[in-house]
């Protein structure tokens, strides 16, 4: 009787023990990523081309806001960046030399020098950091907003914030979105990796576990060599020719550092609020219904980051009448790094 009794206490025991032991590795794990985050600097932006203006604003609650402002064209396209990504932007210089737009890029909370906020309210903040900022340098008018990877959702909400825009209106803002986040389970329906495929899983079904899973891999997120290395290898041949021949490197590094600045708490809200259980709508505010010509959406074929399922249904929800894929961009076999050089190229250059 007393081996019978004693028995499931040895159970309990042992499932408490367990219990404990994962609570205390996810505590040490989340104590050491804040340690380091605390002793990170912001990178020096890298060396870019003539007219870049790096600045910060300052928010009556306190946050800070980081942004850069690429050229002086009469004509302003604001720019929301992925993850990784940030004010800091990916892509060759000759891109930008050859932009018929002033391009303001801002960091997203947690990235860059801009101060953390509550993944429940970051959509939000974002659209009020952007006006912000637009306030603080003088921008009266968007006339293009553009969304890449995770940014597409800012992007959406930015958008909602505006009055409806009109094709035949010059004073309207169009909208491009770049690789567009998708929703769950669209987002999953071919990952690039299993890591990716369960923290998708993860926040939005157990929210609560993503920071911890995050912070456990945060030494191997801010190795800055080795997350560039997985990146090149988890893209498309296309794609890693293309940034080492465009001589991309050194700007993605710059931007991947931005990314982790802070450690993983930027990249944390942001995964978190886009593929988390919202409510009925897209991430949780009710996506903008654009009229016809006003929003277009760029898709490399070999992108495993973005499905293009879940850019379909995007699509369609937002009223995007031009889904344009890489053959029509005169190109062949693009993946999630590629489409942004390629795309933005075009769109930087509309008249």
């Amino acid at each position: 009787r007393i081996s019978s009794f004693r028995a499931p206490l040895h159970y309990m025991d042992a499932k408490y023990l367990t219990a404990g032991a994962v609570v205390a590795l996810i505590a040490t794990a989340s104590y050491i990523s804040r340690r380091r985050a605390r002793h990170r600097t912001l990178p020096s932006p890298r060396t870019a081309p003539a007219g870049v203006i790096y600045g910060e604003v300052k928010r009556d609650d306190g946050r800070t806001v980081s942004y850069a402002v690429y050229g002086n064209a009469s004509k302003v396209a604001l720019f929301f960046h992925g993850v990784p990504g940030s004010r800091l932007l990916p892509v060759s210089d000759g891109v930008l030399a050859s932009s018929h737009y002033r391009i303001i890029a801002i960091d997203r909370p947690g990235i860059g020098g801009t101060s953390p906020t509550d993944s429940s309210t970051l959509f939000e903040t974002m659209t009020s950091d952007a006006h912000a900022v637009l306030s603080h340098i003088g921008v009266h008018h968007v006339h293009r907003c553009i969304g890449y990877s995770l940014g597409a959702p800012a992007a959406l909400h930015f958008m909602s914030s505006l009055p409806l825009p009109s094709p035949s209106s010059s004073s309207s803002t169009s909208l491009d979105l770049i690789a567009p986040a998708s929703f769950y389970p669209s987002a999953t329906s071919s990952p690039c990796c299993p890591v990716n495929a369960l923290a998708h899983r993860l926040a939005y079904y157990t929210p609560a576990l993503l920071a911890p899973l995050y912070n456990m891999m945060s030494s191997s997120l801010t190795d800055i060599n080795s997350y560039m290395k997985n990146m090149l290898g988890s893209t498309s041949p296309f794609d890693a020719d293309l940034l080492r021949s465009q001589g991309n490197m050194p700007a993605w590094r710059s931007c991947t550092e931005d990314t982790f600045a802070q450690g993983v708490v930027g990249f944390t809200a942001s995964v978190q609020r886009s593929f988390g259980k919202v409510a009925p709508g897209g991430w949780g505010f009710q996506l903008p219904r654009l009229p016809a010509g006003c929003a277009r959406v760029w898709q490399g074929r070999e992108d495993t980051f973005a499905p293009h399922a879940g850019s379909r249904e995007l699509s369609s929800l937002i009223g995007a009448t031009q889904m344009i894929a890489d053959q029509h961009m005169g190109v062949q076999g693009v993946g999630h790094l590629g489409i942004l050089e390629v795309a933005l190229g075009k769109i930087l250059q509309d008249a």
